[in-house]
């Protein structure tokens, strides 16, 4: 167990079955401890300290985020979360580093190493005490840490410039190609009312004019929705979202509760959904968007879509998985592409963004997203979402 919390935490004895050497261990740890030769961090999943012991800025108590007091961590969050995502990961080391005590005494200076306790779901940030230092040592590693924090802004402004930078390719295109389908189609009709209300005959054609009209509001609502969706496309990835307790089978069934009353296919909730800690938003988004995908586009009244959930280490496996038409092979990536619809004809309304909106979602947390189908041998889809237990935005 780790020490009690408080900064001036201790440890009391060792426990009365420990054998020798762990007596031993104990002994050594709790000489280091008290002598104010190492200090002692455990924080949660989420950086926030949950006890200190030993020699330990008095700023950093339980509740607080480490890097908020701990100077030396600001910067290293990114690197402390992915130490979650290593099968075996190796510690986080800073050699002789300056730390600030914030109760007016000097700064002291300490390697640090960090751990992940994957049993115990929590980090282990350990302060080893230097008791050599001058000052041309304290120069360099302020250098150093400076040149650290500098190389760490630049290599994520990089990659936010490139996902910029692919984002307006992706807009150009939609733009140049996509958008004008339905500005065609305006254009088209209002050729049709112009013709109708200068006849050749003389005489005006007033089914023709309704149906002309008709169309132009059927295209003016489907452009517009295609923009609100590509705006929902757009954001994807620029909106920090909060993580939260989820109940996976509730948030599932909310969204069977929405479909039913609408549609005539069955829809069956197989596996096990766990409770989890992710954001909610984006999840619903892949869930709703997928099935309600399955149900849409089935091609018979009483047909079935099939839900299913099951953990598999360090991921929520999700299938959504229908006994529709399929989808053909040459369509599979496609299907992923902004405005890239198979049945457009059967369904015009739909802007055909929804999977490009599912797929954004998924792989921006850090998931993946994969299609099995074999149409048109075999009738049936199956959509695969690897859901993180840990969200690494990328």
């Amino acid at each position: 167990m780790p020490p009690t919390p408080s900064s001036g935490a201790s440890f009391e004895s060792a426990p009365p079955q420990a054998d020798d050497n762990q007596t031993a261990l104990f002994d050594a740890a709790l000489t280091l401890v008290e002598q104010q030769a190492v200090g002692v961090v455990w924080l949660d999943p989420y950086l926030r300290v949950l006890s200190t012991a030993g020699v330990v800025p008095p700023a950093v108590v339980p509740g607080s985020i480490v890097s908020d007091h701990l100077v030396p961590l600001i910067g290293l969050e990114a690197e402390m979360l992915a130490l979650k995502a290593q099968p075996m990961p190796e510690p986080l080391r800073l050699a002789n580093t300056s730390v600030i005590s914030g109760d007016g005494q000097p700064a002291r200076r300490f390697n640090i190493m960090i751990f992940w306790n994957d049993k115990r779901r929590r980090y282990l940030v350990l302060l080893s005490m230097i008791y050599m230092q001058g000052s041309p040592t304290v120069e360099l590693d302020q250098e150093i840490r400076r040149r650290r924090l500098i190389e760490q802004d630049l290599a994520a402004k990089s990659l936010e410039y490139a996902r910029i930078n692919q984002q307006l390719e992706e807009f150009a295109y939609v733009i140049s190609h996509d958008l004008n389908a339905p500005l065609r189609a305006l254009r088209h009709y209002t050729n049709d009312i112009t013709a109708c209300l200068r006849p050749a005959s003389g005489s005006l054609d007033i089914d023709a004019v309704e149906t002309a009209a008709t169309e132009i509001a059927t295209q003016t609502r489907r452009m517009s929705k295609m923009l609100v969706d590509l705006l929902d496309y757009a954001r994807i990835g620029r909106v920090q979202e909060a993580v939260e307790t989820v109940e996976t089978r509730a948030l599932i069934l909310e969204i069977f509760a929405s479909l039913r009353p609408a549609t005539t296919v069955e829809l069956v909730l197989t596996g096990t959904w766990p409770t989890i800690e992710t954001a909610p938003a984006p999840l619903d988004v892949v869930l709703r968007n997928l099935v309600e995908n399955a149900v849409k586009h089935h091609d018979l009244p009483n047909g079935r879509v099939t839900v299913g959930a099951e953990t598999k280490g360090r991921i929520v496996n999700f299938t959504v998985a229908d006994d529709g038409r399929g989808i053909p092979a040459e369509w599979q990536s496609a299907i992923f592409e902004p405005f890239r619809k198979i049945d457009d004809a059967n369904h015009p309304e739909s802007s055909g963004i929804g999977l490009a909106l599912v797929k954004k979602t998924v792989t921006s947390l850090g998931g993946t997203i994969a299609v099995r189908s074999n149409a048109p041998q075999e009738r049936g889809t199956v959509f695969v979402v690897d859901w993180p237990l840990i969200l690494i935005p990328v």
